[in-house]
């Protein structure tokens, strides 16, 4: 984690369960990484959810994938 201070909120960007990296360099973080290991406690998900076939079930297994990492 950034920092420990209570009064802020860590967000962290380029969250893909799927992908590690892409052709242009973009280096993607798995939910479990993002919370787990560094203590996020907002992921933000762009391509995996606007990029998927049905959009609305993808941002639902972000948002479930997510939770179960936060109430471990």
């Amino acid at each position: 984690a950034l920092t420990t201070e209570p009064d802020f909120i860590c967000m962290t960007p380029g969250i893909s369960m799927e992908n590690s990296g892409d052709k242009l360099c973009q280096q993607y973080t798995s939910p479990e990484q993002a919370i787990v290991e560094r203590g996020t406690d907002v992921i933000i998900v762009g391509r995996g959810i606007v990029k998927a076939s049905r959009p609305a079930d993808a941002a639902y297994q972000y948002q479930k994938v997510g939770w179960s990492f936060f109430f471990k």
